[in-house]
């Protein structure tokens, strides 16, 4: 959907004379073969090849994501978390606010990417958030083959030294936001 969407935005866009596009997207969508990654990427080559001044935001996971993977691997009474994988969650309110004023300023192609302050293990997140919602259960980690398995244990999906730390804490989101 991103690509037929992003095709879709592009021609209105030309239609209607924009004269600047912003689009978020992920972190470390070039070294991870996930397709869902791959299909963001994609927009963005659609984005830079329309001649349509453009900026775009990479992020890390948001943090409802995050929670949201941890709600359904903590329904059943086993939790299966795959072996390795780190994740970055960032706050999505910080994430608005950058787009925002990146959509308020000049055109900038690729800018710099965001993530949250934190890095923790899907175990962690999950058991976190397993223990603020009352839902404990066993986990049993599950080794990810191939060529994505590798892309998250390498921590791809992670900041790395070309971003900006942004935002509360996965750990202060779980406290603030789901406990009121």
């Amino acid at each position: 959907m991103d690509v037929e969407g992003t095709k879709w935005l592009l021609k209105a866009a030309h239609g209607f004379g924009v004269k600047h596009i912003v689009y978020v997207s992920i972190v470390g969508i070039d070294d991870n073969p996930f397709p869902y990654y791959q299909a963001k990427r994609r927009a963005e080559r659609l984005i830079e090849e329309s001649g349509i001044p453009y900026t775009v935001l990479r992020a890390t996971q948001f943090q409802e994501l995050v929670v949201a993977v941890a709600n359904a691997l903590t329904k059943g009474p086993i939790a299966p978390i795959p072996k390795d994988f780190r994740v970055q969650p960032v706050d999505i309110e910080a994430v608005a606010a950058r787009l925002a004023e990146l959509a308020a300023g000049e055109p900038a192609g690729r800018v710099r990417d965001i993530g949250g302050p934190q890095v923790v293990s899907l175990a962690y997140a999950v058991d976190a958030y397993a223990s603020v919602v009352d839902r404990t259960r066993r986990q049993v980690q599950i080794p990810v083959p191939g060529k994505v398995g590798a892309a998250f244990r390498a921590g791809a999906n992670l900041l790395g030294e070309h971003g900006d730390e942004v935002g509360e804490s996965f750990s202060h989101h779980l406290v603030w936001r789901l406990e009121t």
